[in-house]
């Protein structure tokens, strides 16, 4: 008996998965037959795979394919480092170029430092010194300064076995910087398209 209610149980949830599946491809037919809507919203193309969408790659022997779009990223030997499923019908340029980004973000995350440098020339306190008679001062010394807690300005000398660092880590601010301005640009872009395509179905 109780492998029998078993059975039922199965096959009532199987009922109650598809259907509102079914009444959905009903009521979106009516609307494409009796109505001429053929863009109705959250359209379902398939009962066993509703999440499939409409993919159009413009192929002349097929211009239309149904699925989804999936993007993998992998890193060296194979090791899948990330993935997306993919809204629409993105083109591959918008596909790949998060990934760029992303990693180059991570690479620069990992080297930024915050802040403007600047060097100075001192004098020294030695008597006899050539910079107390005219000469070159010592330098060049790197300082770098930038804005902290409640918009004051501060800032740090930077000793010499740091300089080279502290260097590429200003500049790896200011790449990060381009590279968080482009993505931002690319999420725009991908927002408008899928509010885009949605308004079209």
């Amino acid at each position: 008996m109780t492998g029998s209610l078993l059975k039922v149980e199965v096959q009532a949830n199987q009922l109650r998965h598809f259907l509102p599946l079914v009444e959905k491809v009903i009521a979106q037919t009516k609307e494409r037959v009796w109505g001429g809507n053929r863009h109705v919203v959250g359209k379902v193309l398939s009962l066993f795979e509703p999440h499939t969408q409409v993919i159009r790659k413009g192929k002349a022997h097929k211009p239309n394919e149904f699925g989804r779009l999936v993007r993998v990223d992998e890193v060296e030997h194979g090791i899948v480092s990330g993935y997306e499923v993919l809204e629409g019908n993105a083109a591959d340029t918008n596909s790949w170029l998060p990934a760029i980004e992303l990693s180059e973000i991570e690479r620069l995350a990992g080297v930024a430092i915050f802040g403007t440098l600047s060097e100075t020339y001192r004098t020294c306190g030695r008597r006899g010194c050539h910079c107390q008679t005219g000469g070159p001062k010592h330098g060049p010394h790197l300082n770098l300064s930038y804005r902290g807690e409640k918009g004051k300005t501060t800032g740090y000398y930077v000793p010499k076995g740091a300089e080279e660092a502290t260097r590429e880590g200003v500049a790896a601010w200011q790449k990060l910087q381009e590279c968080l301005r482009e993505l931002a640009e690319l999420n725009k872009e991908r927002n408008l398209e899928r509010a885009r395509e949605a308004e079209s179905r």
